[in-house]
């Protein structure tokens, strides 16, 4: 899999990377540092199978895949964005099957504040996508899940400033000049330019 990734927060410009291989086994990923939101192929598909047809049991299906509803270092996190955080690795993940990646899409229409743009938008390779959107509870952005307008598939994400705001750092010690930001500005963003499911590690597609 390569991906492009574009920083426009004044620290980086676009660079290409490759994300660490992720093994099709669940079982292989077992113990292996896996990030608490990650989830493997058989475990997406298992989880989109199991998503409830009635909607007013979707959010709480939703949100144990991704049982942490709270940071150490924030307030506790709302449960609509807990829903849309806890559902997002499952519409990035890869391979997955069209049929449960309908009911994932399904479920995001759930979620409270989630729409999609009347419009298309580029992704970070230049591409035109859906953009799936909902705006962050505390801040000035909103997170956006960039679904392939032809097949659904996933192309890539994107942070986008939903408001005008001035950030100065002053933290202790540390100050630094005023930065501001204006609504449309796209802070983040990544694209799946190449993804392949392979049988060995180290084997090229």
């Amino acid at each position: 899999m390569r991906q492009l990734l574009h920083d426009d927060s004044g620290v980086s410009g676009p660079v290409t990377y490759e994300p660490d291989r992720v093994p099709y086994d669940s079982s292989a990923a077992a113990g292996n540092g896996k990030d608490e939101d990650s989830r493997t192929a058989p475990e997406v598909h298992r989880d989109a199978n199991t998503l409830p047809d009635d909607p007013a049991r979707l959010p709480t299906t939703i949100r144990s895949f991704c049982p942490t509803g709270r940071t150490a270092d924030g307030p506790p996190e709302g449960r609509a964005q807990h829903s849309f955080r806890a559902i997002g690795p499952m519409a990035e993940a890869c391979p997955v099957a069209p049929a449960a990646l309908a009911r994932i899409h399904r479920a995001m229409a759930t979620i409270p504040g989630v729409r999609v743009t009347g419009h298309l938008v580029k992704d970070a390779a230049g591409r035109e996508a859906i953009a799936i959107t909902r705006k962050e509870d505390s801040g000035h952005e909103q997170r956006e899940i960039l679904p392939d307008p032809h097949d659904s598939g996933h192309v890539g994400q994107r942070f986008v400033v939903t408001e005008d705001y001035t950030y100065e750092l002053s933290s202790g010690k540390a100050q630094g000049p005023a930065s501001g930001f204006r609504a449309g500005r796209i802070l983040t963003g990544d694209a799946r330019v190449e993804a392949a499911v392979v049988d060995a590690e180290g084997e090229k597609p």
